[in-house]
């Protein structure tokens, strides 16, 4: 019996022939599989502690029932949510992903998938030739926050997901009055 093993990297394939029979095994990490983790609304991944980021195929992602879609034309779905302690500013994008992205933000939403009740935000492009997306919102501490990373017609790909967040009392310009001491 002759068995041969051989892993090409490029290809993610192992080839292995025993006794004249060979079986090609996909590398399980190229594998077509499950939609992410964070597929549907209800499941969104918490984007905590800020400064977050992530990095995820859209490929097998879906859409839901009759998902909300702000910014037109959308699909390849996935959810983020974030709930800052005190009131602040929450900056996320889609810098990096490798497709037309569209970014979606929601607050006070009841239900599963939002039915656009609760929009804050919504963008398809974050400049003329720049396909990723990108959004800045003023946020109140312990509110919850939908983030909804999107293809533009249904494209898909390797997404990125950034989120950042800033008390609003964070610069000179922003500084709150004292009136009186002690202050608390």
């Amino acid at each position: 019996m002759f068995v041969h093993r051989n892993f090409h990297p490029s290809i993610g394939l192992i080839i292995v022939a025993v006794a004249g029979f060979v079986a090609l095994t996909l590398n399980p990490t190229d594998v077509a599989g499950a939609p992410p983790t964070n597929d549907n609304f209800a499941d969104a991944t918490d984007a905590a502690p800020a400064p977050f980021i992530a990095s995820l195929s859209t490929t097998e992602a879906t859409d839901e029932a009759a998902e909300t879609k702000p910014c037109g034309n959308i699909g390849k779905t996935v959810w983020f949510k974030y709930s800052p302690s005190i009131d602040g500013v929450v900056a996320a994008d889609t810098a990096g992903s490798d497709f037309d992205t569209v970014l979606a933000v929601y607050d006070y939403v009841f239900s599963s998938p939002p039915l656009g009740i609760g929009n804050r935000a919504c963008n398809d492009d974050a400049g003329p030739s720049d396909l990723t997306s990108n959004v800045e919102i003023s946020v109140l501490g312990g509110s919850t926050y939908f983030f909804q990373v999107s293809g533009k017609d249904g494209a898909a790909g390797a997404a990125q997901f950034h989120l950042s967040y800033h008390p609003a009392n964070d610069d000179f310009n922003g500084a709150k009055g004292v009136s009186g001491l002690p202050f608390t």
